[in-house]
């Protein structure tokens, strides 16, 4: 049974990148290791027949590997939602951008001014390629 509320898990704040990979990483090594440990009691349970301690020790190890399973696609699905929040707000941030660059077209004396007295270092910008457009 997991600590965790209905629908969270463990890894609800891993988040992406580097963390993300690292937990998938370990979830799946230890998904390996726990269907070599259910392949080894299926062995012993052919071998020597149905024990009490044999069924319920595959009965453990299902129900783990169900959890890792069920972990795995709680990662996949927290970098889905993760790359959804972004486009969301890369929207929102355009157009908010928007909104400012008109502004400030309309008033340059007064928009440069503002921008003196909000910007502590001169801004920089890099133009990137982003599918296929460059921007």
């Amino acid at each position: 049974m997991s600590a965790h509320p209905p629908g969270m898990s463990r890894l609800s704040n891993i988040g992406t990148g580097a963390a993300a990979d690292k937990a998938r990483a370990e979830i799946a090594g230890q998904l390996g290791d726990v269907r070599r440990q259910l392949d080894n009691l299926v062995e012993g349970l052919a071998r020597t027949g149905a024990s009490a301690k044999l069924t319920a020790a595959i009965r453990d190890r299902e129900a783990r590997q169900g959890q890792l399973e069920r972990e795995l696609a709680d990662l996949e699905r927290c970098e889905q939602l993760s790359h959804t929040e972004v486009e969301r707000l890369e929207v929102l941030v355009r157009e908010k951008v928007s909104g400012w660059r008109k502004l400030l077209q309309r008033h340059v004396p007064q928009a440069r001014q503002i921008l003196a007295k909000v910007l502590r270092e001169k801004l920089t910008f890099t133009p990137e390629r982003r599918r296929g457009q460059q921007g």
